[in-house]
C-alpha cells in the first residue's frame, strides 16, 4: 500500500539520513508519521475484516466443530501470514532494492560501532588495506558516498 504513495519510501530514507531537525524537515516527518499511522489503522482494519468475514464462514459452513478445530484453523492462517509476508519482502527487495529488518538492525549496530567523529579515520583505514573489507561497503551506506568526497 505504500509503494503506491509517491515519494512515501524515498522521504523516509531521506529523513533517516537528516541528522539536523529544521522546521520543514519535522513538518516532513510529521506528515510522513501521520500517513503512517493512517495506514496502519487501515491495514489493522482491513485485516479484522478478513478475519471476521473468514471466521464468519467457516461457522456458516459447519468447517469448525470444535474451539480445538478453529483454533487449528487460525495457526493456519497465522503461517499463512507469516509467508505471505517473507513473499511480499521477497518482492519487495528484488524490486525495489528496499532493506529488510535484519539489515537495518546490521546498520544500527554499526552506527554504534562507528560513531560520527570516527568516520573519516575508520574509512581512510580500510581503503589503505590491500584485501577488501566488507566494513567499507557497510560505512559507504551507513554514511553515504559523501564520506569518500571529504576524504
Amino acid at each position: 500500500m505504500r509503494g503506491f504513495i509517491p515519494l512515501y519510501s524515498e522521504l523516509g530514507q531521506a529523513l533517516a539520513q537528516v541528522k539536523e531537525d529544521n522546521v520543514r524537515v519535522t513538518v516532513v516527518r510529521a506528515v510522513l508519521k501521520v500517513v503512517t499511522t493512517i495506514l496502519n489503522v487501515l491495514s489493522v482494519l482491513a485485516f479484522i475484516t478478513l478475519f471476521g468475514t473468514g471466521s464468519f464462514l467457516l461457522y456458516l459452513t459447519h468447517t469448525v466443530t470444535s474451539l480445538a478445530t478453529y483454533f487449528m484453523l487460525i495457526a493456519q492462517m497465522a503461517v499463512q501470514l507469516i509467508a505471505l509476508q517473507y513473499l511480499m519482502d521477497a518482492y519487495k527487495l528484488s524490486t525495489g532494492e528496499m532493506a529488510t529488518a535484519k539489515a537495518h538492525q546490521s546498520l544500527n549496530r554499526l552506527r554504534e560501532e562507528y560513531p560520527q567523529e570516527e568516520i573519516l579515520p575508520a574509512i581512510k583505514a580500510l581503503l589503505g588495506q590491500s584485501d577488501y573489507s566488507p566494513e567499507l561497503s557497510y560505512l559507504i551506506a551507513l554514511y553515504g558516498l559523501e564520506a569518500l568526497l571529504l576524504i
